[in-house]
């Protein structure tokens, strides 16, 4: 058995997103043994090939590709293809968070989850990659809220067991006028996706649609360009 390299395993917890927790590993020699996990886990390997067993037969992701292991009990291991590289990603969701945000976007829809399953989307996987660097090294709570809804809004979107319809808000413009005043009078405070959303009576999911659709851009960009006036 060989020694794992503990500097090579690291795990975040962001502060201001509840319920997720990050673990990446490059140690080509870990393989890990089976087990089940409590949380909703999302991983790909971004620069070899991921070998893992699950249900008594041999599964394989790619780079380009992610997984879904659902819980509880969905029993699995998995080791490194390629010994030569590995940077492996995982983010571990629980399953009232993810439910929280089903019902953010479609409050009709109910229980709304994942099946365990390998999937191809590149533009999941780019979503993926842009919360791992952003969890690691954003100091920006609204930037991190922000990510966060919109990659796991994508996942529920694409590879949800249930189809999912946008509920539509009025006043926009108003909502967005209002938010675009608190940016302007507290830009040097680290502001929550949750308080603003809170200020304007939607959730922070539609906030996000509302700035993308009518500003082309996320409320954290506006954050940013008021700090930077």
């Amino acid at each position: 058995m060989s020694v794992i390299d503990s500097s090579k395993l690291e795990f975040y917890i962001p502060r201001n997103v509840g319920g997720l927790e990050l673990f990446t590993c490059n140690d080509i020699t870990c393989s890990f043994s089976p087990h089940f996990n409590d949380a909703y886990c999302i991983w790909l390997n971004t620069i070899s090939a991921e070998k893992y067993n699950y249900n008594g037969s041999s599964h394989y992701i790619y780079p380009g590709e992610l997984s879904i292991i659902a819980p509880p009990g969905d029993v699995h291991s998995n080791s490194v293809m390629d010994v030569s590289s590995r940077y492996l990603i995982n983010f571990y969701l629980d399953h009232d968070q993810l439910q929280e945000l089903s019902q953010q976007i479609d409050e009709k829809t109910a229980e709304v989850t994942f099946t365990t399953a390998e999937y191809k989307s590149e533009s999941v996987v780019h979503s993926l990659l842009r919360l791992h660097d952003v969890v690691r090294y954003s100091a920006s709570t609204l930037e991190t809220q922000t990510v966060f809804i919109e990659t796991f809004a994508k996942l529920l979107f694409n590879f949800g067991t249930k189809k999912m319809s946008e509920k539509s808000l009025t006043g926009e413009q108003r909502r967005i006028r209002k938010i675009i005043d608190i940016l302007n009078s507290y830009y040097a405070d680290d502001i929550s996706l949750n308080d603003l959303a809170h200020e304007v009576n939607c959730t922070p999911f539609h906030l996000i649609r509302f700035f993308l659709k009518r500003m082309w851009g996320g409320c954290h960009l506006m954050h940013i360009s008021c700090s930077s006036d």
